[in-house]
This record gives C-alpha cells, structure tokens and sequence, in this order.
C-alpha cells in the first residue's frame, strides 16, 4: 500500500449552537488555528479486587476531546478568545474538515483559551474541551484501501 498524506492547510473548524447551524450559521475559526484534532481515548473501568483476585481495569468504551491550539484574538471582541471566553462552560457542536477527507462533527463543552504567554512571541493557547456527543471518523472516501476492499467484496458476491 503506497503511503497517502492528507495536509491541513485548507481545513477548516467551525462552531455553532445547533448541529443544523454548522453549514449555514456558524463561526469559522479556521484562520486562528494552528493545530486542531480529535483525541480518542480509552474510558476503562476498574472492576473492585475480590478475596480471590485482583482489581482488573478494562476498556468499557471511547472518549474523545477536541483538543485544539490557536492565536490568541483578544484585541477583537468578535474573534474566538471572546466567543469561548463568553460561551465557557456551554454546549456547542463543531465541525472539523479536512480537505478531501470528509469532516468530524460532535458537541463540546466550550472552555476558554488562556490569556497572555511568553514575552517577545505571538501569543497562542492550547485548550482541550471534552467532547460530549461524538460520531466515529468521517467513512473512507470513495477508492480508498477501505472502500476498495469493500467494492471488491460486494462485486465478488
């Protein structure tokens, strides 16, 4: 299999109060982002030790944050700062899209972007938000190794 890049310039993150509201209304925040991705992680549960045997922690499911790092816009009060600093703590879905890789969608919890950093630089700040209602990444697009394989099968049968 020949190794295949998919390079963010051209992406794109945007947020809104409805689902709905992502492809008519939202506020694209793309121009402030240097790095934005979905984080899965394992959500494991301990299972209490017993007389006989010892606490075991398994896997239950997945978790995920969207975990992003963006210049800090504090100088204009319609920019991203002020959109999570006014919206922290409420619900919100995104939209993250990738070019020619379809996108991600799913509900975060807004949390505020740090203010202020070291001197002499471009100010930015990491937030991670959780994220409350999620969808596996976007299906494989048409002619990748998942969807070939799948072709195959289906014009085998």
């Amino acid at each position: 299999m020949a190794t295949t890049f998919v390079d963010m310039k051209g992406a794109t993150l945007t947020f809104a109060a409805t689902e709905a509201e992502l492809a008519t209304a939202g506020l694209d925040v793309s121009c402030q982002i240097q790095d934005a991705h979905v984080q899965p992680a394992p959500e494991t549960e301990t299972t209490g030790a017993t007389l006989c045997l010892d606490a075991v922690d398994r896997t239950v499911g997945l978790k995920a944050t969207l975990e992003i790092t963006a210049f800090q816009d504090w100088s204009d009060p319609a920019g991203f700062c002020w959109f999570l600093q006014t919206n922290k703590l409420t619900d919100q879905y995104f939209e993250l899209a990738l070019p020619a890789s379809g996108s991600h969608t799913g509900k975060v919890t807004l949390v505020p972007l740090p203010y202020g950093g070291a001197a002499g630089s471009s100010l930015t700040g990491t937030v991670s938000m959780a994220i409350e209602e999620w969808a596996d990444v976007p299906p494989a697009p048409a002619g990748t190794a998942a969807t070939v394989d799948a072709e195959a099968a289906t014009a085998a049968a």
